[in-house]
């Protein structure tokens, strides 16, 4: 893929003809390159890794979108300290791995 990214398609595979768009994953992306500045509509996950939580804060505050993000940690109380950094994101899930539903911020 173009600038660097990686797209993986998952799931079973989409009709060539039909109007649905196959389930990808884009790994690989970087704040200079064009989708990571994009709002993607449709089955579309793009997936970071970090090395700090201060790399994880600067990269969600580095897109001018962010309806909803999510931050998964068994210590509630720090994962929504580090989604307290976020200042673009309209909708914060904290998420404890053994609870069936998130527990969800509105902020």
């Amino acid at each position: 893929m173009a600038n660097g990214a990686t797209a993986t398609e998952v799931g079973p595979k989409v009709p060539q003809d039909s109007a649905f768009v196959q389930p990808t994953i884009l790994t690989g992306v970087t704040p200079d390159n064009p989708i990571f500045h994009e709002e993607i509509f449709g089955p579309v996950l793009m997936l970071f890794s970090y090395e700090t939580e201060e790399e994880v804060i600067k990269l969600a505050n580095g897109t001018d979108f962010g309806l909803g993000s999510s931050v998964y940690s068994e210590d509630p109380v720090h994962a929504a300290w580090v989604a307290s950094g976020w200042n673009r994101v309209l909708y914060q899930s904290i998420s404890q791995p053994w609870l069936v539903q998130p527990f969800h911020l509105v902020g």
